[in-house]
């Protein structure tokens, strides 16, 4: 039994949880927006980042990608882009 859960837990390694991408996003879309996004509403895709909120929210992170893009390639997180 424990070579199983061993087994699985490789497989979730591999698959990822993103969780901790998505609190990074949020955290650097607070730090240069003062946006506070729900972690719910925030996908990540092929490197992308997919963002379900308002259009005045999507304005607003979309002026600032440049500054928010490089500031978390600097913590780790490499993205293409905001959608």
């Amino acid at each position: 039994m424990d070579n199983l859960s061993f087994f699985l837990k490789k497989f979730q390694k591999i698959i990822g949880d993103k969780s901790e991408e998505k609190i990074a996003i949020k955290e650097a879309v607070k730090t240069f927006c003062n946006l506070d996004l729900d972690i719910k509403g925030i996908k990540i895709r092929d490197g992308n980042v997919l963002l379900s909120v308002s259009p005045v929210f999507r304005s607003e992170i979309f002026l600032k990608k440049q500054k928010i893009l490089p500031y978390l390639k600097s913590r780790g997180f490499i993205f293409r882009d905001f959608q």
